[in-house]
């Protein structure tokens, strides 16, 4: 008995102590993200986030005091203000939120094509390619709805939206486009009237025609006010959520933004979308 005693405690010090020495291990202050859609309605009070996933526990961005956070786009270079930075841990991968105020545009909608999350400190210079950003900043009429939410399907071996569902408030006559934060369109000739589709489902299956990068613009009769409007697009891009402005009668209605996807995305799940920070020693 005295030995097997010894033997547990052996095997708890021994635990600990590697528990400790894991602790020690310096941080890579590697990073990677999931490239992706990000839409914003401007308002004073909003913030914006990114998601950056490291497999260390622990990194000097943590601490707002010794970095300074930016985003940059073609010639311009914003620093970010109010950074708050927490984190969550998913499977293997742990996820650092980066929150900060929403720019303001000077215009009434800013498109950033590549927008590069730059965190700079006494260490180094990290830079990352986040995706593409939408802020929208003019007056649209709020479109008014009973029901609204998304489907996403495989293509290219992740899961990616493909239709929007939507029950109407009121009636129309026809539509001519639905977009997602600038980045998808429509081909209205595969809208389907009087029907409401599974979050996650065989696009192919219910639309044989279907392929990601067709867009028709032409207007479409609507004869219900429930519809599965397919989503695509001219580069395939990951989006979780964010706003949409369709077309109905000729005129523009806002959904204002809108999370598809409430939970975090698992990055193993996004192979073909994965960009890796690149660091500078400061």
């Amino acid at each position: 008995m005295r030995k097997l005693y010894i033997l547990i405690l052996s095997f708890i010090v021994v635990f600990i102590g590697l528990l400790y020495v894991s602790s020690l291990k310096p941080s890579t202050n590697q990073f990677k993200v999931i490239k992706q859609s990000y839409g914003y309605v401007y308002k004073d009070d909003k913030r914006m986030e990114f998601d950056l996933y490291s497999k260390d526990n622990s990194s000097i961005i943590e601490n707002v005091e010794a970095n300074s956070y930016y985003l940059s786009y073609d010639d311009n270079k914003n620093i970010l203000n109010n950074v708050l930075v927490s984190k969550t841990r998913l499977n293997d991968y742990f996820i650092y939120k980066i929150s900060f105020d929403i720019i303001k545009p000077i215009i009434e909608e800013l498109i950033i094509k590549n927008g590069k999350l730059i965190i700079e400190n006494k260490d180094f210079i990290m830079n990352v390619d986040v995706g593409t950003i939408s802020i929208l900043n003019k007056e649209i009429k709020q479109l008014e709805f009973r029901d609204i939410y998304a489907s996403y399907a495989y293509i290219d071996n992740s899961l990616l939206l493909v239709g929007i569902n939507i029950e109407l408030a009121n009636n129309y006559n026809r539509i001519s486009n639905l977009s997602v934060n600038n980045v998808t369109y429509t081909d209205t000739n595969l809208v389907i009237d009087g029907r409401m589709y599974e979050n996650e489902i065989d696009i192919k299956s219910i639309i044989p025609k279907y392929r990601y990068n067709s867009i028709l613009r032409s207007h479409r009769k609507i004869e219900t006010n429930t519809l599965f409007i397919p989503v695509t697009y001219k580069d395939l891009i990951v989006i979780k959520g964010g706003y949409l402005i369709i077309t109905l009668d000729g005129c523009e209605y806002l959904i204002n933004e809108f999370d598809f996807i409430f939970n975090d995305l698992d990055i193993n799940d996004y192979p073909n979308y994965i960009e890796e920070s690149i660091n500078v020693k400061a």
